[in-house]
């Protein structure tokens, strides 16, 4: 299946890192991960929840749903994320900020003029334009930044992750109740792609953006916050601008393993059983299968080997 990749830009300050992580072995990878997610607070190991809606045909066949099969495709044998936009999420408060506009009159006109220039306007009619614009009262201003805002974010491209393969209400709300499965990746076997995946910070408040200063340093808390209630996820998401709907590669090695949910039947292990006959074939390396299983005594998850 031909993808329309996403082209991540370039870094100055990490790229240096990941040229010298290239020239490592795979045993000295690990350790130059560890000694990074110390000294970051990282964890080594993302996981991804997927969920398998399925249906059954007249003659009892089940018949899963095949947006959601052909992603888990997309993950374990063509080794693609899709990075979605902000709009396709169920939470309509995520990627929210307060925008305000405070400064000097001279400030505010510092800024008025660069954007005039930035959209082209000639240099002898800037004065004017920024003149009629310091005439439009504040709250004509934030109005028109909010929905600015939201064109904006609905271009984003994102990928989400969760940091715990035990979250019993992760395998309730994205792997249909712990029917679907989740995906272990591994940093430490594509530290580039896998790197970007950045903590999302938990509030009661929304971030508080001030067009006029400070824009570009708070923009990433925007792009970060959601809801404090959501802390369970534990979510790390990758960011990238205007790549909403495309696809961002990963190294195949990156995916380690394949966890089905304590209440996976025979269809589930059938699919996840194909696909990764499907990998073997294209010659990728080996993943290893696990479930879940509950506790015995406690409300916990417990993860074991499937040989």
């Amino acid at each position: 299946m031909p993808y329309e990749y996403a082209t991540p830009p370039p870094n100055p300050e990490i790229d240096p890192l990941f040229a010298a992580y290239e020239h490592l072995n795979g045993l000295d990878r690990r350790v130059f991960v560890r000694k990074l997610c110390q000294r970051q607070k990282l964890s080594r190991f993302l996981y991804k929840y997927r969920a398998l809606p399925r249906t059954r045909d007249a003659q009892g066949n089940v018949q899963f749903n095949p947006r959601s099969a052909q992603t888990l495709q997309e993950l374990i044998v063509h080794s693609v994320l899709r990075l979605s936009s902000p709009a396709q999420f169920n939470d309509p408060f995520d990627m929210a900020a307060y925008m305000h506009i405070e400064g000097t009159e001279q400030q505010r006109r510092a800024k008025y003029m660069q954007v005039m220039r930035d959209n082209g306007v000639p240099e002898d009619q800037l004065e004017n334009s920024v003149t009629a614009f310091m005439a439009i009262p504040e709250a004509g201003l934030t109005d028109a930044l909010q929905k600015s805002l939201l064109r904006h974010q609905s271009t984003v491209g994102v990928a989400c992750f969760a940091d715990d393969p035990r979250s019993i209400l992760m395998w309730n709300h994205y792997a249909e109740n712990h029917n679907g499965v989740c995906l272990q990746f591994d940093l430490a076997q594509d530290l580039p792609t896998l790197v970007q995946a950045v903590r999302v910070d938990y509030s009661f408040d929304y971030p508080a953006v001030n067009w006029i200063d400070g824009f570009g340093n708070t923009l990433g808390a925007m792009l970060t916050r959601k809801y404090e209630s959501w802390r369970y996820e534990g979510e790390r998401r990758i960011i990238l601008a205007e790549q909403a709907g495309k696809y961002l590669r990963f190294r195949p090695e990156a995916l380690r393993a394949v966890i089905l949910g304590c209440r996976t039947d025979d269809a589930v292990m059938g699919l996840i059983r194909s696909l990764l006959t499907e990998r073997a074939k294209a010659g990728l390396p080996r993943v290893t299968s696990y479930r879940t299983v509950r506790h015995p005594r406690k409300y916990q998850l417990v993860v074991k080997h499937i040989p």
